[in-house]
């Protein structure tokens, strides 16, 4: 289940086609996402499945992007404007960044090598497919049709050589809230280390006696390394309605050096009532002053 959770986490680094003019060009590339380990040469050699799913014959360009984290989401954030030459297309004929024909459905298998300046720190890039063709029958004016997919890869440090570094959490929520609302949770995480982490943690409800009242479990989203992410749940993190009274909500996450705790409290007041029996307290008395002057 844990690795059913970490492949789905892993989603969200994938870079799906993107396309400018309408196009009935549809590009594939397998696996869209992987996790590599230097070997013993501080290399990481992979290989991109390819296809053109399209009667149309393009032109494609293969090239290469780090990025890094956006610091928010986990999305990444990449560079397009400059490549990396630190991945390498394996070939004899072919050579990064200069186009060649590729046919109408037509799939190939590309061979990679990743060579990262250091050892002891992760390495991310994105290998680009992009196309650019002119197909005046397909949007009737002779304008450029241009697509472009990524496969995403995750070098992972050697472990005997990374900097162990903390994790470290911030909690916030509203301080007090109305017995009939809902406080919603935000938990984020940073990632000190040179390598990326899996999340695993909880958040919980307690009572003012410190008895657990609702657990929730984060979902184990992947954190790259010097990096920061909102954390999120496996089910909505919001509490309440809740009855009146004093509340904890304590989040734990478990880092490869250290757990993270960090408690805040929760005033949850009878607030919508207490305006309420003002408001009618209010009206009586004007109504009192009425009678009087009559």
């Amino acid at each position: 289940m844990r690795k059913i959770f970490f492949l789905l986490s892993l989603l969200a680094l994938y870079f799906p086609v993107t396309a400018r003019a309408q196009t009935a060009v549809e590009l594939i590339v397998s696996p869209p996402i992987q996790t590599l380990e230097m070997d013993q040469s501080q290399q990481a050699n992979f290989s991109v499945s390819f296809k053109n799913n399209s009667s149309l014959p393009i032109t494609v360009r293969i090239t290469a992007n780090q990025f890094v984290s956006d610091n928010q989401s986990g999305i990444p954030k990449v560079d397009w404007k400059r490549t990396t030459p630190l991945v390498h297309l394996n070939s004899d004929t072919l050579v990064m960044g200069k186009a060649f024909p590729f046919p109408a459905g037509a799939k190939q298998q590309f061979f990679f090598t990743a060579t990262p300046t250091r050892a002891d720190k992760d390495f991310y890039a994105v290998v680009l497919f992009e196309t650019a063709d002119q197909d005046s029958s397909t949007t009737g004016s002779g304008a450029q049709i241009q697509s472009r997919i990524g496969s995403t890869i995750l070098v992972r440090a050697n472990n005997s050589l990374v900097q162990k570094g903390n994790i470290h959490t911030t909690l916030s929520l509203p301080k007090i809230i109305d017995m009939f609302d809902t406080a919603p949770i935000n938990l984020a995480l940073q990632n000190d280390m040179n390598t990326l982490l899996q999340v695993r943690g909880v958040v919980t409800l307690k009572d003012r006696g410190g008895n657990p009242l609702e657990t929730f479990a984060i979902f184990p989203d992947v954190v790259l390394a010097q990096s920061s992410r909102n954390l999120r749940g496996t089910k909505e993190f919001a509490v309440g309605p809740l009855f009146p009274g004093v509340y904890s909500i304590e989040s734990m996450v478990v880092g490869p050096t250290n757990t993270d705790k960090v408690t805040e409290t929760l005033y949850v007041l009878p607030l919508r009532i207490v305006g309420l029996v003002l408001a009618l307290l209010l009206i009586l008395v004007l109504a009192q002053k009425l009678r009087r002057k009559k």
